[in-house]
């Protein structure tokens, strides 16, 4: 393996490990925000949902490429980033700054972002 792929390999895990840590840092902030995955977090078929999710679109997606429809999973990764962007942003970002309605400074974060 050359260096290069070295170095791309090593940047991929410090993004992923950067990722991690930033999500374990904003769980008392969700916390105390009152925001929560599940309804009940101790419930087993909570597993087997998600599982059946991933299923789910992982078909929706090998399907949409051999159907020659990739701008439609591209459009769907953006739009999910932006979603997750908002729900961070409206998470951490204060509810008004500069009069702005609450909401739309995490929204124009997320569009920013996506």
């Amino acid at each position: 393996m050359r260096t290069r792929e070295y170095w791309g390999g090593a940047f991929a895990l410090l993004v992923f490990l950067l990722v991690q840590l930033g999500a374990l840092s904003l769980v008392p902030t969700f916390f105390d925000q009152g925001y929560q995955t599940v309804e009940d977090p101790s419930d087993p078929t909570n597993s087997l949902l998600y599982v059946g999710a991933i299923l789910v679109m992982t078909a929706l997606m090998l399907a949409a490429f051999k159907y020659d429809l990739a701008f439609l999973v591209r459009y769907v990764v953006v739009l999910t980033g932006g979603m997750l962007a908002w729900y961070v942003f409206s998470a951490v970002l204060p509810a008004t700054v500069a009069g702005l309605p609450a909401g739309l400074l995490p929204l124009a974060a997320a569009a920013a972002i996506a």
